[in-house]
């Protein structure tokens, strides 16, 4: 996005002319970033969060337990609904060809896909978190464990 500002500003100062399309692709950036940082802003506690329910329960841990997981379940159902909307808004873009009305002519599945990658990624940290929470596994536990665990073992190469 910096960039094609920076392009732009250049192109009307200089050479008085514009690409003509620049409110039109950062719209697009800002889509997709925002879809695409769902997953990420949810794994690490980011998103806002209502803690007026969960405060008045703040001395029943399973009543909160059951709360959070209900929101995830109810989340997971409306995220999942989003998902099919958008594949099929994207099926039916791509079949008719559908482009934007302005001079680039950007096909249209391109930014609505970029979103949907996003949703899917937002279902299955959605999916994960809940499936933790059902087997009891703590993700605060995962968090610190897990990709230390991935990493491959070292192995020490003697030379000599």
């Amino acid at each position: 996005m910096v960039g094609h500002i920076l392009l732009e500003i250049a192109l009307r100062n200089f050479f008085n002319t514009s690409t003509y399309v620049l409110g039109e692709f950062v719209g697009y950036l800002t889509a997709a970033i925002t879809f695409n940082t769902l997953a990420y802003a949810f794994e690490r506690n980011i998103l806002i969060r209502v803690h007026f329910i969960l405060n008045a329960f703040s001395n029943k841990q399973r009543v909160v337990v059951a709360l959070e997981n209900t929101a995830i379940l109810l989340t997971l159902g409306v995220v999942g609904m989003a998902i099919i909307y958008f594949w099929g808004s994207i099926l039916r873009a791509y079949e008719r060809g559908a482009v934007s009305e302005t001079v680039a002519e950007f096909p249209m599945w391109i930014p609505e896909a970029a979103m949907l990658l996003g949703l899917i990624v937002f279902w299955l940290i959605l999916f994960s978190r809940f499936t933790c929470a059902v087997a009891g596994i703590s993700t605060a536990y995962i968090n610190v464990n897990v990709p230390a665990d991935l990493l491959p073992k070292s192995k020490t190469v003697v030379r000599g």
